[in-house]
């Protein structure tokens, strides 16, 4: 049912939270309430990305353009 999927889901993102915090170190979290909060949250998560795809070697250019952090952003805005 609804609550063992939210329990499931809790569970998930705590052993994420887990396996970054061994990876990056400390992290904070912080929920987008306003609008205003969407591009920042969003060039933030780009940038993290994009720095933890150059640590493996590996390149992502379409993450690195503008259209892609508007395409996010409004997508976001929308959701």
């Amino acid at each position: 049912g609804t609550a063992a999927g939210g329990a499931s889901l809790r569970k998930d993102l705590r052993r994420r939270r887990r396996r970054l915090a061994e990876e990056a170190g400390p992290v904070a979290y912080h929920v987008v309430q306003s609008e205003s909060e969407i591009a920042p949250a969003v060039a933030a998560l780009l940038a993290l990305k994009l720095s933890w795809l150059d640590g493996k070697g590996l390149h992502a250019r379409f993450l690195a353009g503008e259209e892609t952090q508007r395409w996010l952003t409004d997508a976001c805005a929308r959701a």
